[in-house]
Parts: structure tokens; sequence; C-alpha cells
């Protein structure tokens, strides 16, 4: 299973996260993916992850904050400002990782676009219990 971790600011629009899926997979040179995932705080606040993952035709799920910060440590990309009130250093890779299971493995670091942050992992896929 391919995951496309995601991060955005308030200011993304679900197109500039598509775009960025698509090129974050052809730097992979991987054909697609098989779900999105996101941060589930950030799911309540608004749809742009929502509309993004439709726009692609993948399923959207969020990703609790207790396996976001078991995945935190596989991070290797430390964002310039780490989330407020999680330290987190990136989560577009944390639920990228989360999301796509035990033992999973980034095919893809954390790239970025102006307001999105896109990271591809592999996996066998996560236990429900992982997501919202």
């Amino acid at each position: 299973m391919i995951v496309a971790g995601i991060g955005f600011r308030q200011e993304c629009s679900a197109e500039e996260i598509a775009v960025l899926i698509t090129t974050a997979l052809a730097r992979a040179n991987l054909p697609e993916a098989n779900l999105v995932a996101m941060p589930g705080w950030k799911t309540g606040r608004d749809d742009t992850g929502r509309n993004a993952a439709n726009n692609l035709g993948l399923p959207l799920r969020a990703v609790a904050e207790a396996a976001l910060a078991a995945a935190a440590p596989h991070c290797p990309t430390p964002a310039k400002k780490p989330m407020p009130g999680s330290g987190m250093a990136s989560a577009a890779e944390a639920a990228a990782l989360a999301a796509a299971g035990p033992g999973a493995t980034l095919r893809l670091a954390r790239i970025q676009s102006t307001n999105a942050t896109c990271a591809l992992a592999e996996g066998p896929g996560a236990p429900q219990d992982s997501f919202l």
C-alpha cells in the first residue's frame, strides 16, 4: 500500500495538494497512491484535504494523534517550525508512516509547495484504530 501523507496551511487549496501528490508520485516513480492521510486535528476545521483526495479519486484517512506521535521519531525531515501544540516535525511524513502501518518505510521524504507538504510511505496498512 502506498500512502500519500499531507500537511497544509489554512490558505491551501485542494488543487495545490492534488498537484503536490501527483508530483511526489512522479518523483518516486510510483504510478499511484492507495490512500491519502492527514493529521486528524485538521479534518474538523476544513474540507481541503478531503476535497484533494476526492479530486484524485482516493480515500482519505484522518490519523489519530497517538499514531502520529508514534511515527514521529521515524520522520527524517525536520520542520523549520514544528507544529504548534504537538511539536511534531513533519505532519506529512508522520501521517504517511502511521497510515501505512507497522514496518512502513518512506518512499519519498517530505516535499513542499507554497502551502502544503507531502510524503509517500509504503507498508501493509494501519490497523483501524490508527484512524479517527
